[in-house]
């Protein structure tokens, strides 16, 4: 599963364009590349997966946040596969765009960027 979500994340990036009348990078769908909510939903609706996240100053320890960020969004898959296309593509925060919850070393990893899953909400 790794392999195949790793071969969407990175079709994805091949297909952004930049729109010039919005002057920011879009997805094919018109949503702009730029917010982890719209890169969150293009995984998710590949997956079948849920839009979670949180606001920072609800998740003090995540470190993907505050100060610069209000919040943050990203894909979860099977309750196994964290998928953050924007944290990888947009930000360069992480080397890879995926987690596996069911990897010791990648929860450690994932508990220090975006804090405690108590903290995740679901995107309504």
């Amino acid at each position: 599963m790794r392999a195949i979500i790793e071969q969407f994340c990175n079709a994805l990036r091949e297909e952004e364009f930049f729109n010039e009348e919005a002057e920011e990078w879009q997805f094919p769908d018109g949503t702009a590349c730029g917010l982890c909510t719209s890169s969150a939903i293009q995984v998710a609706r590949k997956f079948d997966g849920l839009v979670v996240g949180y606001y920072s100053n609800d998740n003090s320890t995540a470190e993907i946040g505050l100060p610069n960020h209000d919040g943050h969004d990203f894909a979860l898959i099977n309750d196994r596969w964290l998928v953050d296309y924007w944290a990888w593509h947009v930000e360069g925060l992480v080397a890879s765009p995926i987690f596996d919850l069911s990897n010791s070393a990648d929860r450690r990893e994932v508990t220090r960027l975006y804090g405690s899953t108590v903290k995740w909400k679901p995107l309504e």
